[in-house]
């Protein structure tokens, strides 16, 4: 899926967005951290393969500046950002061979600071074909790492994310980014197989007065009397 050198930017992806959260480790660490996420031994026995068996199209496979992969069997997926116009860029985030449980994400994290205590609003223009679920995803943590707020359109009720497929429309998302954040993480991700495609991102901080869009959890105990 990735070239030699896509693979060691990605791991140096990683090493940046662990150093924001205060935990350093070295880039072959980071090497071998990315290696067992897409279901390698090691960095070393990747490596090898790489020589062996050179990718012919990865040029295809380049990720966005500044943005990163995770998901789980990321292997089943193609990941690529397509010309769909003059100074115009489409994501496109696709597999035939994915099965439920499956999923990729596309990501980058950003320090939580200037967004304390506002919410943040995350859009995007998406279209699908044949897909389990396509969804925008935010995660507020604070410094230990542990999550404060979350939202991906699907775990977080209502449901909002794209099932099968769908015309080109708006999907957006808004969180809140309590006291005591210290990082956000954003993205987009597609769930099982099928293709979906997101173009005209913008993440932004706006007002607390601004709703949040995914329930989550009740603040406290509701109808009790079962009324």
């Amino acid at each position: 899926m990735f070239t030699e050198d896509e693979f060691k930017r990605n791991a140096k992806a990683l090493r940046s967005a662990l150093a924001r959260r205060d935990h350093a480790i070295s880039h072959s660490q980071a090497l071998d951290v990315l290696a067992e996420v897409i279901g390698e031994d090691s960095w070393n026995h990747l490596s090898a393969k790489f020589k062996q068996e050179p990718h012919a199209e990865g040029a295809k496979h380049m990720l966005p500046d500044g943005w990163s992969l995770t998901g789980r069997d990321v292997e089943h997926y193609t990941v690529c950002v397509l010309e769909s116009g003059a100074n115009k860029r489409t994501l496109e985030m696709k597999s035939s061979t994915a099965t439920e449980g499956r999923f990729v994400a596309l990501m980058q994290t950003v320090n939580a600071k200037q967004f304390l205590e506002k919410h943040v609003r995350m859009r995007a223009r998406a279209k699908t074909t044949d897909v389990g679920n396509a969804s925008l995803w935010v995660r507020v943590d604070d410094k230990t790492y542990q999550t404060l707020s979350f939202d991906n359109m699907k775990d977080i009720q209502p449901d909002r994310s794209l099932k099968g497929t769908n015309d080109w429309q708006s999907v957006e998302l808004v969180l809140d980014v309590p006291t005591g954040a210290k990082t956000i993480s954003f993205g987009s991700m597609l769930s099982g197989s099928g293709t979906a495609q997101f173009e005209d991102f913008v993440f932004e901080g706006v007002s607390i007065s601004v709703p949040v869009s995914g329930k989550g959890r009740p603040d406290g105990p509701r109808n009790l009397g079962m009324i």
